[in-house]
């Protein structure tokens, strides 16, 4: 028996029979299986017997928080105080969309608290602490006492969530026999944080934490704890009042239309929710998007809404071509099947032929195109006609649906997918609290004056009635590679990054978009992915010019690994990780809510991508009271040989971009003001 296990069996049962408390459970070293056994054989128990329980938590999300009140269903009722320890290196609570499941269980601290048997104490991180903790916190530690001064540690197993529908595991330390040692470590250090007095930027957590309870309905005896059986709950999840009215647009137009909702709204969870509400027997559920970062992440929505039968279809055809159709053919009332794909596999022979064979089926399936402004292809729109007879229930996502310069395509689209059902902009997101309020800081970088001069005159022909559409877009490309290739870019954030520590900011959760492309060398792209591997060169300028002021820095592109990219996200989110940079991957979809600051290096003049980040910066998670920052470097020339009223009139619509940020920011009139400055600037004549 190694020195971290307990005893067991014979050895357990003797020692029960003499002593009282805890040592009158047949205590096991580690249990892994039913939640239901887990409840009747250890925690009911331990819960029952102790006399004091503190729980303690790292970087605890709502979900954690809630899931460590697994197996107190003897406390509601009864006399036992609880007290939650947080270890928080951020001031303010990370709270989600929250379950029903999450709401209930939350509901027991509620029930604690009315009677005044809860506590809570947060404290900012600490390194000492940490460090005893290291190898327990990566999900919450309960420490229970009796009345003889008895100690039992529980350990849940790393990435314990909430209503596993098939397993529980934790591991128990107790302070006697063996792992004694380690459970008095434990206690010891708990004491000297307990009698210590927390910094005061913790107090904001810990209001929210309180605000959230004092939300909650208490649970109130008899309360019996019951475990997702893993089919999916239509209740699960509190929608929000739009994402409700979007369902039922749907469900009236014939489970057929747009979700014109902006990024951050809750696009996902509204397209899932409406497939619940169809026939159960409707399936099967086919998810189409841009980009394999963004499969990963429906993947992701759909197993937590409870489907547990996904397909992912895109990458190495082998390991899904040969089971594509029976998949889609195949029906089930319980757990209805899922396939998502990318839609380069999307627009594949091989894939569209599979779909062709099951047009004809009798159960017709519901087809999400996530992103479905990218459909907007010849190509794709030829997939679209032949997916759309297998799939004639359908709904279409995106912040933009409208496709720029192109009506033609634009009402092709739109006829399609059967118009849009549902609208819900930015400022009405804002206003609901859906997303966080925002202060835009323009930063004005202006070009030298030979390539200002070359800027303005690529600028006119654009402008000029005479110009070719041909020729158009090569002059969109000229444009967009004299901004890449200007070098600005790192002299404006080296002042940004200078002025943010001089101001004592903290520069935790910062997202920064760089620009693509190998310094001095053209990038054969007319927009702003990142599929060449010279392409990493600027943005390991914008890493080094980070690193170089102490900050833990890493990057995420479109060919980073699924495993990489998850771990990478995970930091950031936890704030072990301080600046996250990009280059377009992360435009469209991607959820990472604890981003607080965005610095934009480099953007193209298209309405798409700018509602993409915005929103995306904007993401917020229930009951938070975040306020993002957004530094915004705006690339001009600097004196022209034109005259000003037509240099400015040029200059306008490549600045609608910032001040359709600037309108609904908090400082819109001083964001307002700063562009205005930078056009005048930009806007003399040189002598």
């Amino acid at each position: 028996m190694s020195g971290d296990q307990l005893m067991t069996g014979a050895a357990v049962e003797s020692l029960s029979r003499l002593v009282q408390g805890f040592r009158c459970l047949s205590l096991l070293g580690s249990f892994d299986g039913a939640p239901e056994e887990a409840c009747a054989r250890l925690l009911h128990p331990l819960f029952s017997s102790a006399k004091s329980i503190v729980i303690i938590a790292a970087e605890p999300s709502l979900e954690m928080l809630a899931a460590a009140t697994c197996g107190m269903q003897p406390l509601v009722g009864n006399s036992i105080s609880v007290k939650l320890v947080v270890i928080a290196s951020e001031t303010t609570l990370p709270c989600e969309q929250l379950s029903r499941s999450v709401v209930e269980r939350l509901g027991i601290y509620t029930h604690l608290r009315k009677r005044d048997l809860f506590a809570l104490v947060v404290f900012p991180h600490a390194q000492d602490l940490s460090e005893i903790f290291a190898a327990y916190l990566s999900s919450p530690l309960l420490l229970f006492s009796d009345e003889r001064g008895d100690s039992v540690v529980l350990v849940w197993d790393r990435g314990m969530a909430l209503g596993d529908p098939a397993r529980l595991g934790f591991s128990l330390l107790w302070s006697y026999g063996d792992p004694l040692h380690k459970v008095e470590k434990l206690k010891g250090a708990l004491d000297k944080f307990s009698h210590s007095v927390p910094n005061t930027p913790t107090d904001e957590w810990l209001k929210t934490f309180y605000e959230i309870l004092d939300s909650i309905e208490p649970t109130e005896p008899p309360y019996v704890e019951t475990f997702s059986d893993g089919r999916p709950d239509s209740g699960a999840i509190l929608l929000y009042g739009h994402q409700k009215r979007a369902i039922d647009s749907w469900a009236e137009n014939g489970r057929k239309g747009i979700f014109k909702m902006c990024t951050g709204s809750g696009k996902t969870i509204t397209s899932l929710f409406a497939l619940k509400s169809a026939d159960p027997m409707l399936g099967p559920f086919l998810v189409a998007v841009p980009t394999r970062v963004l499969a990963d992440q429906w993947a992701d929505q759909v197993k937590k809404l409870g489907f547990s039968r996904i397909l992912m279809a895109y990458e190495n055809s082998s390991g899904w071509l040969g089971l594509l159709e029976p998949w889609l053919k195949s029906r089930d009332e319980k757990s209805p099947r899922f396939v998502i794909t990318t839609y380069k596999t999307f627009a594949d022979d091989r894939f569209l032929k599979k779909i062709d064979r099951i047009a004809n089926s009798r159960s017709p399936g519901v087809w999400i195109a996530d992103e479905m402004h990218n459909l907007a292809s010849t190509r794709l729109m030829e997939a679209l006609q032949r997916v759309g007879r297998a799939f004639p229930q359908r709904i279409g996502l995106s912040a933009t649906p409208e496709i720029e310069g192109n009506d033609s395509m634009t009402t092709r689209l739109f006829d399609f997918f059967g118009g849009i059902v549902a609208t819900y902009d930015l400022k009405a997101g804002i206003e609901d609290g859906v997303l966080c309020s925002y202060r835009y800081h323009p930063f004005p970088a202006y070009l030298d004056p030979v390539r200002g001069s070359e800027y303005i005159r690529t600028l006119q022909s654009i402008d000029s009635q005479s110009t070719p559409p041909a020729r158009l877009i090569d002059l969109y490309r000229q444009s967009r590679e004299l901004i890449r290739k200007s070098g600005v870019q790192l002299p404006a954030l080296d002042s940004i990054l200078d002025h943010l520590i001089a101001t004592g900011e903290n520069l935790k959760n910062t997202l920064v978009y760089c620009p693509p492309g190998f310094s001095g060398q053209s990038a054969d792209q007319t927009d702003d992915t990142e599929s060449d591997e010279t392409e990493s060169r600027l943005l390991e300028d914008v890493v080094a010019a980070l690193r170089k002021r102490g900050l833990s820095v890493s990057s995420i592109l479109g060919e980073t690994p699924k495993t990489q990219r998850g771990e990478i996200l995970e930091r950031f989110s936890r704030g072990t990780l301080d600046v996250l940079c990009a280059i377009g991957c992360l435009d469209e979809g991607i959820d990472i809510p604890s981003i607080k600051r965005a610095i934009v290096l480099y953007s193209i003049d298209r309405e798409k991508q700018f509602v993409q980040r915005r929103g995306r910066i904007l993401r917020t998670i229930r009951g938070t009271s975040k306020t993002a920052d957004i530094y915004d470097v705006v690339i001009l020339p600097h004196g022209t040989d034109m005259s000003p009223v037509d240099t400015e009139r040029l200059l306008n619509k490549e600045l609608r971009r910032y001040r359709a940020f600037s309108d609904l920011a908090l400082n819109a009139t001083e964001a307002h003001q700063i562009i205005q400055t930078a056009l005048t600037t930009a806007t003399e004549v040189k002598l």
